[in-house]
């Protein structure tokens, strides 16, 4: 096999020029590899995962089961590994169904006065004392400690000109919406948090957002339990973030100041999160919640794998388990609970994480790649383009100082100019377009290489092994590219998914297509191709790639679809073998990649081995693609990659022996 510097080098003539551009590029890889190592080492130290369950939801449960809510929490605390317990903001209906208020609307009690049936409280101390308006609401309080709560959040969130106090009796008049009402957030119950604490749990602390929030609110708010929590999570609801847009730095301000952590659900599109989190980037705490339309869909099994995968291949800190969960008509919700997180921890446990609180934010003392390591890895970025023209249009020393000399001026513009992180997106973008082209484009033999070799199948091992380590050399300075904590925590995310995708599949495509000696004459040979009569199999070929295309780029987003029995087919090779390996890689890219390799020149003319080579490449991008999920633990994008290998060879192999026998039937068959 011919080594990987002959085919990258084999157009540069100057050899001066060929030592400094391999300098970098060994010099890159070793800053990589620093990288990468540091990485390693913040994902070996945070294998706590941390278990959460609402209140409110063991509350429910609780009921249905026919106990106390504490007894609920001292066996949830006793039997399992739950850390932690998510506190609800109480609303105007908490209190209602606590029966510590009454709410009436302004026309009931004219309609109820009138008809004669009337509480002779409301008689006495309101109807007759106040000119009722049929559109406000009335809240009797039976507390002062609930009635000045509850009066004190409806000043600041509605304004103090739609709150009204009825006599001097514990009955406020609100101008308001029944719907805005109800929403109202009102601070959390002290009760509550003490009963958790005392119990020895962690309280999570969920806060509403409100139609209309100043400052004041979201002071009011974080003191209701600031006294009892000088460090704690807090986790938001609702479709806006509290604060969102103006007040956010204040909240940022004081969540700094009272020691507060801030959960952000992955997957959750609320306005004001991600720049909360770009504020207090290291006091993030990420959080994986499935919702309840979601969970009454799913299968115990599938819950628990989704849980777990969220944690093995995410990185997800916390994870928030439901309460409500019920196996069978006689089976109490909270024993299946207990059951589902005794089952849960076990498997965590199994699989090298530590179930437990969380005592500090993971990512305090991260650092993310200098200054001077971001220029080290542009300029390996650099020398991988320059190889990749070289290719395509050889190019003179003149064209490539004047390359490297606006790459480094480019580099300290947006250096000086604060678009350091635009650039690292930039280039980090560029290396997974490059590295997957680059490494095929490099390492495929012409005619008269392949008439040295003498075993084609080892060779063709060695072929593969040799790409993939191409295209690692770019995944490491992806990872370094992109390791500043925004990518880690999810605020920010790998930009130009599809680009990384489709680009390759063209380069290598047209690469193949023309042929090294027909490069240079693009044009005349796509025009010729253009005005040719359409065969049948061309045609076929050209719809088998144009379809086979749009489903790698439709997959490779969020919105995908699955084939049939697909899906069951994951979650086995996933149970199977910790982590699912991507069918791209294993199924299509590397045993199209090896079936090129070894058919080329002999059942394959070089005519057709741009499709085969298209297709193949698919496994490299993949293998791209894993490792801009930046944060996905290093180790499991490293597993996956070299499970994908090894299995992509095995499913060549076996490629190769149905292809041999179906030459055999064939034959016997003419």
């Amino acid at each position: 096999m011919i080594g990987i510097r002959y085919y990258i080098s084999v157009n540069i003539k100057n050899k001066y020029l060929k030592y400094l551009l391999f300098l970098i590029l060994l010099l890159t890889f070793v800053v990589s590899i620093n990288i990468v190592v540091k990485r390693y080492q913040l994902d070996r130290d945070n294998t706590i995962v941390e278990l959460a369950m609402p209140y409110n939801e063991i509350k429910k449960a609780a009921l249905q089961d026919g106990i106390g809510t504490k007894e609920a929490l001292t066996r949830l605390k006793e039997e399992t590994s739950i850390t932690s317990i998510i506190i609800d903001e109480d609303s105007i209906q908490d209190f209602v169904d606590a029966g510590r208020v009454t709410v009436m609307k302004g026309s009931e009690i004219i309609n109820m006065y009138r008809v004669g049936h009337v509480n002779r409280f409301l008689l006495t101390h309101l109807y007759k004392r106040v000119d009722v308006n049929p559109d406000y609401f009335y809240l009797i309080v039976e507390k002062k400690a609930d009635y000045e709560r509850i009066k004190g959040f409806l000043e600041l969130i509605s304004g103090e000109d739609k709150v009204k106090r009825i006599g001097q009796q514990n009955i406020i008049q609100v101008a308001e919406t029944k719907d805005q009402l109800f929403k109202m957030g009102l601070g959390v119950d002290e009760s509550s948090i003490q009963q958790v604490q005392d119990l020895g749990f962690a309280p999570m602390i969920r806060l509403k957002d409100e139609y209309y929030v100043n400052r004041l609110v979201v002071k009011q708010k974080l003191l209701t339990f600031q006294a009892l929590l000088p460090r704690s999570t807090i986790l938001f609801k609702g479709n806006t973030l509290l604060g969102y847009p103006n007040e956010l730095p204040y909240l940022k301000e004081k969540m700094v100041d009272f020691g507060y952590q801030m959960g952000k659900v992955e997957f959750n599109h609320m306005k004001g999160a991600n720049e909360l989190a770009n504020l207090i980037p290291k006091m993030v705490q990420s959080i994986h919640h499935i919702p309840e339309e979601e969970l009454v869909k799913m299968s115990m099994q599938r819950i628990q794998m989704r849980y777990l995968r969220a944690v093995k291949e995410r990185g997800v800190d916390v994870l928030i388990l439901p309460a409500m969960l019920k196996e069978g008509a006689e089976s109490k919700m909270i024993n299946t609970s207990i059951k589902f997180t005794q089952s849960l921890s076990t498997e965590f446990t199994q699989a090298g994480f530590t179930v437990s609180h969380h005592s500090s934010a993971p990512y305090a003392t991260y650092k993310a790649a200098s200054v001077y390591e971001l220029l080290v890895l542009s300029l390996g970025t650099l020398v991988a383009l320059l190889f990749l023209l070289n290719y395509y249009l050889p190019l003179s020393i003149l064209s490539v100082a004047m390359i490297g000399l606006c790459f480094v001026a480019g580099f300290y513009v947006a250096y000086f100019f604060g678009f350091i992180g635009i650039w690292s997106q930039v280039m980090a973008l560029l290396t997974a377009i490059m590295f997957p082209t680059l490494a095929i484009v490099s390492q495929f033999p012409n005619e008269e290489e392949l008439h040295v070799i003498k075993n084609r199948f080892s060779s063709g091992l060695l072929y593969l092994f040799s790409i993939v380590g191409i295209t690692i050399i770019g995944c490491f300075m992806i990872v370094g590219f992109l390791s500043d904590i925004q990518y880690l925590i999810g605020i920010k995310r790998f930009v130009g998914v599809k680009l990384a995708y489709v680009l390759p599949l063209l380069f290598v495509g047209i690469f193949f297509y023309l042929r090294p000696h027909r490069i240079p004459s693009f044009v005349y040979v796509f025009k010729r191709v253009f005005f040719a009569p359409v065969r049948t199999i061309s045609l076929l070929t050209i719809l088998v790639t144009l379809g086979f295309v749009f489903i790698v780029v439709v997959r490779s987003g969020n919105v995908f679809f699955s084939f049939i029995f697909e899906q069951d087919i994951r979650y086995f090779l996933e149970d199977l073998l910790y982590v699912r390996p991507r069918f791209k890689e294993f199924f299509i890219g590397y045993p199209f990649l090896l079936i090129s390799y070894l058919y080329i020149d002999k059942q394959l003319s070089r005519y057709w081995v741009w499709f085969f080579n298209l297709l193949g490449v698919v496994a490299l991008i993949s293998v791209m693609n894993s490792f801009c999920h930046v944060h996905t633990p290093i180790m499991i994008s490293i597993y996956r990659t070299c499970l994908g290998l090894v299995l992509g060879v095995g499913v060549g192999i076996c490629y190769l022996m149905v292809l041999r026998v179906a030459r055999g039937v064939m034959r016997r068959l003419t």
